[in-house]
């Protein structure tokens, strides 16, 4: 006989992930360029995160308004050192709506440049959209 449906019974279980603070600053030191800081602190080791301190440092600079560049770098945390690479198109004005189009980062893991990095990842986001209440 084939079953379809069957239940067990299994032991509960929990998980607790560590406890973490996260600071971070950002200035806009001219119309065009902004400057932003970051610092991470787990304060025990878990899944993904490391109790060693991540300080990060970014700039971003808009040649238009719709095409923003920008650049970062971090040393510290369970990646040591890191940079990354990344741009957007947008926001774009839309009645109440703001379009952000193709927002993508490429990022070393283990190292500032690419030939000494021990891995790189990509992430893209092909749109996001903010609606403002009235």
């Amino acid at each position: 006989d084939k079953v379809f449906r069957e239940e067990q019974e299994i032991e509960s279980f929990s998980l607790t992930l560590p406890a973490m603070i996260r600071l971070g600053v950002a200035h806009k030191l001219v119309p065009r360029l902004t400057l932003s800081g970051n610092y991470d602190q787990a304060f025990s080791d878990g899944f993904g995160i490391s109790s060693t301190p991540r300080l990060a440092a970014g700039v971003e600079y808009r040649l238009v308004d719709w095409f923003p560049l920008r650049f970062g770098l971090s040393v510290g945390g369970r990646a040591g050192m890191s940079s990354a690479l990344g741009f957007s198109f947008g926001p774009f004005t839309a009645g109440r709506m703001r379009l952000t189009l193709l927002e993508t980062g490429l990022v070393n893991r283990g190292g500032f440049f690419p030939g000494v990095a021990q891995g790189a990842g990509w992430s893209i986001n092909l749109l996001r959209v903010r609606i403002k209440r009235i």
